[in-house]
């Protein structure tokens, strides 16, 4: 089986590698190797490879920067859809692509699942929500991921992560703002890259999953279960949404569940896996 990366430069193409089953011809294209809104060269790198699954992780994903940047959010998150949607249909592959809770408005109250209507209030959320669109108009051979927060080893090289941002602060030794009325599902990007080979190797029935560690939080409950599993005690000062200067808006809830049998484990399981592969305690 061929399988290519788009984006692999970034924390989740990172485990998708680590985890990689036995049998399966990996190949990674990171954004110099193939710029996604190149479509031109987009079209030649998928003919050329002729792959079996297209993983595309390649995203414009500070949620801010996309409210200034707008046209490149959609040119990297909504618009490539289309081409590989197109590809997908006449060459016979499959698509994984990497979506986001914030699709959604946070209006619920209640985790949100797979049969629950986007209606993104930002553009990094409304660009992801049309690469789904654009995605399923053009292909029935998708895996559409939604996944939320996600932390990993490598880290994310555009914005860290949310788990490595917090020890980071914590090492400055300032206060450290954690927002108590903001809700969604952390999600480890190990197991996410599990699932993902899931949905590959055992043929899953193509669609919509949401792909979250089980549970959810506030970036509050996260900080707090943090430094008790790493046995310190930061200054931390809790705050509001409304007192953050972002430039987008953020759902309040965004938690989300599947109902399609996708069922990882707590996040705080996963956090403190994940505390314990970074072994991070030696350099506290």
């Amino acid at each position: 089986m061929k399988v290519v990366v788009l984006g692999s430069g970034g924390q989740l193409a990172f485990d998708i590698f680590r985890l990689k089953p036995e049998g399966v011809e990996l190949t990674g294209l990171t954004r110099k190797e193939l710029d996604v809104r190149d479509k031109e060269a987009l079209i030649r790198t998928i003919r050329e490879l002729k792959p079996d699954v297209v993983i595309n992780t390649a995203a414009i994903v500070r949620v801010d920067d996309a409210e200034i940047y707008e046209s490149r959010a959609l040119e990297t998150n909504a618009i490539p859809q289309k081409t590989l949607g197109e590809l997908s249909a006449s060459m016979g592959f499959s698509v994984v692509y990497i979506s986001t809770d914030y699709v959604f408005d946070g209006t619920k109250r209640e985790p949100y699942t797979e049969e629950d209507r986007p209606n993104p209030i930002n553009m990094y959320g409304f660009s992801k929500h049309l690469g789904e669109s654009l995605l399923m108009n053009y292909t029935d051979r998708y895996y559409i991921v939604r996944t939320s927060a996600l932390f990993g080893f490598k880290g994310s090289r555009s914005k860290g992560n949310v788990v490595y941002n917090l020890i980071r602060k914590f090492r400055e030794g300032k206060i450290i703002n954690l927002i108590d009325d903001v809700y969604f599902s952390p999600a480890y990007t190990h197991d996410v890259a599990q699932q993902i080979w899931k949905f590959i190797m055992q043929k899953w029935d193509h669609g919509i999953y949401h792909v979250v560690n089980d549970g959810f939080t506030s970036p509050y409950g996260l900080g707090l279960e943090i430094f008790a599993i790493l046995g310190v005690h930061p200054r931390i000062s809790r705050v509001s949404l409304r007192d953050m200067r972002f430039r987008a808006k953020r759902p309040r809830y965004s938690a989300m569940q599947s109902i399609k049998k996708v069922k990882l484990r707590p996040w705080q399981e996963a956090v403190r896996e994940f505390l314990k592969e970074i072994d991070i305690q030696k350099s506290l």
